[in-house]
């Protein structure tokens, strides 16, 4: 099943810091995320073999999951730092950050569902049939 390898997750690092991670670290990373598609997307493995879902994507999804894992690895949520006046503050943002989690956009990606249009509901009974009084 592997389907990312350290050398993707290195390709796409578009950060201007080294990978604060070792390779095996990486590994286990890549790992957790393949884990993570599967076990929302199970059918993901025999859908890559035959063909129906690119590898590319899922390589892709992989490694997204990786870098928000990487950029921050504590999960935390917010830091401060402060000298004499100046105060200085960070919020990192989703619901829970630095957690592996796929997000809306990337699970119809591997799902191949599409957008949904918007649409209305009719809120009037069917059994009203007009005009002052029901039925």
């Amino acid at each position: 099943m592997p389907w990312a390898t350290p050398e993707d997750v290195e390709a796409r690092w578009l950060l201007d810091e080294d990978i604060p991670a070792t390779e095996e670290q990486l590994q286990a990373l890549i790992d957790d995320a393949e884990d993570t598609i599967v076990a929302r997307v199970p059918d993901v493995p025999q859908r890559v073999e035959s063909g129906q879902l690119p590898k590319g994507r899922v390589v892709k999804i992989t490694v997204a999951l990786v870098i928000e894992r990487l950029k921050n690895p504590r999960g935390t949520r917010q830091t401060n730092m402060t000298a004499g006046p100046y105060t200085e503050s960070e919020t990192f943002g989703g619901n829970n950050p630095g957690v592996m989690s796929l997000t809306d956009e990337q699970i119809r990606e591997l799902t191949g569902g599409s957008k949904r249009a918007a649409f209305t509901v009719n809120t009037i009974p069917t059994s009203w049939s007009g005009g002052r009084g029901h039925g």
